[in-house]
């Protein structure tokens, strides 16, 4: 049988015993299981796609349709003017300031992400091309020859999705 994740220990003041939770054991089962999946590197880039195609920063393949293409050009602009129109809000809370600190803090966390969106998308449909051959040739590479050998393209691609 496996070790308890909930103990009891004795509070000094209270002279009690309290159930207390060993985060330490849950996160190191949680790691040893992550540890135990093995990343190659078309996992890596399936995990890099869906991170980056919920900021529409992941270009189409060559051979989309053009309905695909225009509704991905319209879901990204209206996701960048969503983010702006939440930026305008934030910052116009931010003006009527009522001096609470927790307040303060959470919304200029929310406003620096709040601008990051539109220079993200902005960046991204600039070098939408570049993006879009790098993906392919990265993607050939995988499948054509041992990966390993290649290992310039795929630092290459993790370059560039690392800048967005």
């Amino acid at each position: 049988m496996g070790k308890k994740i909930i103990s009891l220990y004795l509070n000094r003041r209270s002279r009690k015993y309290h159930k207390r939770i060993d985060f330490k054991y849950i996160f190191d089962k949680f790691f040893d299981k992550i540890m135990a999946i093995k990343i190659t590197p078309k996992t890596a880039i399936a995990f890099i796609k869906v991170i980056v195609a919920l900021s529409f920063a992941w270009p189409l393949s060559k051979n989309a349709s053009k309905f695909q293409i225009i509704r991905f050009k319209i879901l990204r602009t209206l996701f960048c003017i969503n983010a702006v129109v939440l930026s305008i809000s934030t910052v116009y809370t931010l003006y009527r300031n009522d001096y609470n600190l927790a307040r303060i803090t959470k919304l200029w966390c929310l406003l620096g992400a709040f601008i990051q969106i539109p220079l993200e998308i902005t960046q991204c449909a600039l070098q939408y091309d570049r993006l879009q051959v790098r993906n392919l040739y990265v993607f050939k590479a995988i499948s054509t020859r041992n990966i390993y050998t290649d290992r310039l393209s795929i630092n290459l691609f993790s370059i560039s999705y690392s800048i967005l």
